[in-house]
């Protein structure tokens, strides 16, 4: 999995903030952190036990050319998704920060 990098951040007036990496080193041991967790989840437990009774049934029915074909597949879709979970992650986290700065600045004006 690549590593999170939460980048620049615009808050209002189309200002710039850009995170240090001790910010980006300590998000991403707290999404390692949470994926670690969810694997203990009892609905995505029963899902990954779904995936390998129909993957081991799968496996046995294809020939060599066809595996490869497969892992292929899988390897690419794999990437694909793990690029989209963490794009997901990094705006929820930017949407966050800017919601906590516009509030910050509405409760300093008050």
């Amino acid at each position: 999995m690549s590593r999170l990098d939460i980048g620049l951040i615009e808050v209002k007036g189309g200002a710039t903030m850009h995170f240090p990496v001790w910010l980006n080193d300590s998000i991403q041991s707290r999404f390692d952190e949470h994926i670690h967790k969810s694997h203990q989840e009892a609905d995505i437990l029963r899902a990954y036990q779904q995936f390998h009774q129909v993957f081991n049934t799968m496996m046995t029915t294809l020939n060599p050319e066809q595996k490869k074909q497969f892992f292929q597949l899988e390897e690419a879709w794999n990437h694909l998704h793990v690029l989209e979970k963490e794009w997901l992650f990094k705006q929820g986290l930017k949407d966050g920060i800017q919601l906590i700065h516009a509030l910050s600045e509405n409760q300093a004006r008050k």
